[in-house]
């Protein structure tokens, strides 16, 4: 009887156990009747374990850090909800600027200071053509000090596009003729040359030329044919160092200087001396007026201001004539001067008989000799030159 009772109790001690154990599982959550003590929840559908009690993540999604934070797609978890270290921290450094030498500074500082197509196209369009010349040397001195550098300092330099994109464009000038100036004009026709403007001019018709440029003549300008010209200075010099600036010849030839500018700058400058230079040749019956504008022989040229050959006409109505080492007329030949207003600057006499027998000649306070109608008030002297 006692043996009974100590097996009942065996197996109900048992059966309490079996009975814990069930219950223990449906706890849990286990559906194989085992429990797994002090272990982190399982993620299910392969989720992966949180240590340390960490919130299971359904569906394999995102797990949660202790503490909050996140863990991103295989980043590493930073304790306490901080931001994820990506897989590659490596944060790529500043590289050190090469060295760059002299030779090659000096050619990177050629090449930025060239010009852009737009500015050589510019200087076309506007004819200044010197400014493009200019623009070609900036362009050969940066290629020449280019090609010499070593490949090293040519790597230092980097990209030449620049340079290669100017003398691209240069080499698409090399066709193109500068424009020259036009230095006078008939009417509203302008021509490159005096010679050009007087050769427009028909046999016995009547124009005006009009300076529109400062220009030098290094050969003479001829007018014949009966031609009638006007010459006016507009204020513009015209150098010469041709031995006989302007010939004018041939019976009803004539030449007439003025200038019509309000500053009263106009002139004929001689530069050279020469064996009978001389600016203004008249002959063979031709005439020359000079209205306005000045004829100048520079200082230490031995020249002829007008000299004038047979049956010619020279007459001073104004202007001036300045001579200092040569002759401010001269004569080829038998004609007729006359001198009835203007300035000569530099002889010590003229001849009276050039000078209408009303007038009288005086040298004013500036040096000039002229000619008037009536002495000044405070002219104390009647200055006659000359025969």
């Amino acid at each position: 009887m006692r043996t009974t009772r100590k097996l009942l109790a065996l197996l109900l001690a048992v059966a309490m156990v079996f009975t814990m154990t069930a219950m223990t599982a449906l706890a849990t959550g286990g559906d194989d009747g085992t429990t797994t003590p002090d272990s982190a929840p399982t993620t299910p559908d392969g989720g992966p374990t949180t240590p340390g009690g960490g919130t299971t993540t359904p569906g394999g999604g995102t797990p949660t850090t202790p503490g909050g934070g996140t863990t991103p797609a295989g980043g590493t978890t930073t304790p306490g909800g901080g931001p994820a270290t990506p897989d590659d921290p490596t944060t790529p450094g500043d590289p050190a600027t090469p060295e760059v030498s002299a030779e090659a500074q000096t050619v990177i500082d050629l090449i930025a200071a060239l010009p852009t197509s737009e500015n050589i196209q510019a200087a076309v369009e506007a004819g200044t053509f010197d400014l493009v010349e200019a623009f070609k040397a900036k362009v050969f001195a940066a290629r020449a000090a280019y090609n010499v550098l070593s490949d090293a300092d040519k790597t230092s330099v980097g990209d030449i596009s620049r340079l290669t994109q100017a003398e691209a464009y240069l080499d698409g000038l090399t066709n193109i003729t500068p424009r020259v100036t036009n230095v006078c004009q008939i009417g509203t026709t302008e021509y490159q040359t005096l010679q050009d403007a007087v050769a427009a001019v028909k046999d016995g018709e009547t124009a005006t030329i009009t300076m529109l440029e400062n220009v030098t003549l290094t050969e003479t300008v001829t007018i014949s044919g009966g031609k009638n010209i006007t010459l006016d200075l507009s204020g513009k010099k015209i150098s010469s160092q041709a031995s006989k600036s302007f010939t004018v010849t041939g019976s009803g030839t004539s030449l007439a200087v003025n200038d019509t500018s309000k500053e009263q700058t106009g002139e004929i400058s001689l530069t050279r001396s020469a064996y009978s230079a001389r600016v203004i040749n008249v002959a063979s019956s031709a005439s020359f007026t000079l209205a306005g504008g000045s004829i100048t022989i520079v200082d230490g040229v031995d020249a002829t201001a007008v000299c004038t050959g047979d049956d010619t006409t020279f007459t001073m109505t104004g202007g001036s004539i300045s001579t200092k080492d040569g002759d401010w007329t001269n004569v080829s030949g038998p004609g007729t001067k006359s001198i009835q207003g203007g300035k000569i600057y530099g002889p010590t006499s003229i001849n009276t008989k050039f000078v209408d027998e009303s007038k009288i000649i005086v040298r004013e306070e500036d040096g000039g000799i002229t000619v008037a109608n009536t002495a000044p008030d405070d002219f104390h002297v009647h200055v006659n030159y000359g025969d």
